[in-house]
């Protein structure tokens, strides 16, 4: 007996989390990956503007939280490398804030994938959880 995607128990409304990102299920997106998934902050760009996104666009996250795609939150770069220079080269070891650890925890995310959300290890992010709030 085989079941159908919504029926399965390991579905979860087409919905994914990769790399920190969201992805959503669109397989009729003219964008999407191989497998149908497409990142979640883009599409919301892409409804913002009107239009599908151009492949070397990029969507940066103000708050650097990559679950928040609020169309507030997202920023329209031309190019990577213009995103690049503007918000991340001038910070090239980030701290790990406090705030953003809660939210990914609120998210569901296990202190191991917010981690390597973070390029740290799970421990780092214990630490974090126990000395509480940011300065």
């Amino acid at each position: 007996m085989k079941l159908s995607l919504d029926k399965h128990p390991n579905w979860k409304g087409g919905t994914t989390i990769h790399n920190g990102y969201r992805m959503i299920k669109m397989p009729q997106h003219p964008n999407c990956r191989k497998s149908g998934y497409i990142m979640e902050h883009r599409v919301v760009m892409e409804r913002t503007i009107g239009r599908y996104l151009l492949p070397h666009e990029c969507v940066h996250h103000r708050d650097e939280i990559k679950l928040n795609n609020a169309p507030s939150n997202l920023i329209l770069n031309d190019r990577n490398t213009d995103h690049m220079k503007t918000f991340h080269l001038k910070n090239k070891r980030r701290d790990v804030k406090y705030q953003k650890v809660v939210f990914y925890l609120k998210e569901g995310l296990s202190q191991r994938k917010i981690g390597k959300i973070f390029n740290c290890s799970h421990n780092v992010i214990k630490r974090v959880i126990m000395e509480g709030r940011d300065d």
